[in-house]
């Protein structure tokens, strides 16, 4: 149906459908800066400050994107006085 133009998803099964196919470019949950600072309870300035001292890991960037990323299992390791 697809091919042919004609597709009609509801609402729901799009969000899974995203959901899937984010999924499978990105296995990993990924955070940017501020969510990455939200998960963490830090403000995006403290988040910084410790990205500067090397307590939490620089982000990367994903493949076509711009901005830096950190995954879930990288946030989870990180020690916070």
């Amino acid at each position: 149906m697809i091919d042919d133009g004609q597709c009609n998803l509801s609402e729901d099964e799009w969000e899974g459908l995203v959901e899937v196919v984010g999924k499978i470019v990105s296995p990993e949950s990924t955070y940017n800066k501020s969510e990455a600072a939200r998960y963490l309870h830090l403000s995006i300035r403290q988040f910084d400050r410790y990205v500067e001292k090397g307590i939490i890991p620089r982000g990367k960037k994903k493949l076509g994107a711009t901005a830096l990323s950190w995954t879930k299992a990288q946030l989870d390791k990180i020690k916070l006085a």
